[in-house]
């Protein structure tokens, strides 16, 4: 089978070191600590939906838009992969199966100068975490995945955003997987794991 899988939230933990990441920022810059289950940056600042930056004072969005410019870094940098995806990946590559990597990821690599080098960025950090795959294909930031998993010819798509995953249901042919984390636990998806083994357990059992 051609099995698509997304980077973040997916091959990382995205939602832990946001977290983290975010409670220390909070406290050192003596704001509320905020617990959410951190999926969307804006979370730490208490915020349901992306804010109007121009309603904020200088002050306030000068540190807005410094903790997105910080923390995109240090998770690029410094957040790895969940330590079995390697293992998980190569068996079932050796099972027969085609893995494509379907990720947004490069969008976080701002302080890159052009498009390119943010995705060979994307590729040197899978080839530094160890992941194999077949091919890996970057959906533009403001498109859906769902034309890339199409071109593709993909069977499976592994994600942790619910409107990815909402999107893909609407396409019969293409079976969508939900990885879980806190802020997707009360999204109502029929497949959900919860580690790269239970995933290839899942693909096992098909």
């Amino acid at each position: 089978m051609n099995l698509g899988i997304d980077i973040d939230g997916v091959m990382t933990n995205f939602e832990a070191f946001g977290t983290e990441y975010a409670a220390r920022w909070q406290y050192f810059h003596k704001m509320p600590i905020i617990y959410k289950p951190f999926y969307k940056l804006y979370y730490a600042f208490g915020f349901s939906r992306h804010p109007d930056t121009a309603s904020m004072s200088t002050d306030e969005k000068n540190i807005f838009e410094q903790f997105y410019k910080e923390i995109l870094y240090e998770y690029t940098q410094n957040c790895p992969v969940r330590s079995t995806w390697p293992e998980v990946l190569q068996s079932l590559k050796e099972n027969g199966h085609k893995i494509f990597i379907v990720t947004k990821r490069y969008t976080a690599y701002s302080w890159l100068s052009n498009t390119e080098e943010k995705k060979q960025a994307v590729k040197d950090f899978l080839q530094k975490s160890n992941i194999t795959y077949d091919a890996i294909s970057f959906p533009d930031e403001n498109s859906n995945k769902l034309e890339e998993c199409v071109k593709h010819n993909l069977d499976i798509l592994l994600d942790d955003d619910p409107s990815v995953l909402d999107e893909i249901s609407s396409y019969k042919r293409i079976t969508p997987i939900c990885f879980h984390a806190g802020y997707n636990e009360y999204y109502r998806f029929k497949n959900r794991v919860r580690s790269p083994y239970e995933f290839k357990a899942f693909i096992d059992n098909l």
